[in-house]
């Protein structure tokens, strides 16, 4: 919290992302930064998933390649087996 408190405090106004394993995770993170500063101004959570369809999403759309999603999970699991 230190550190986000001062990120916070050294770029007030600039997007700042945190990367956390659950959006649930991010939200309390960012909840407590701001019970603690008074702000959570700028911080944006995000998850790896996130992060990687924000970057990669566009170009791979491109390509024609699209993500799986859990009932292509399923569907390949029973092909496996």
């Amino acid at each position: 919290m230190r550190a986000l408190a001062r990120i916070s405090r050294e770029h007030p106004l600039d997007r700042k992302v945190i990367v956390c394993r659950t959006g649930g995770e991010g939200r309390e993170i960012l909840r407590q930064l701001a019970l603690r500063t008074g702000s959570w101004v700028g911080f944006e959570a995000t998850t790896t998933r996130m992060l990687a369809i924000t970057v990669a999403g566009p170009l791979l759309a491109a390509r024609g390649v699209r993500m799986t999603d859990a009932f292509d999970e399923e569907a390949l699991l029973d092909e496996a087996i």
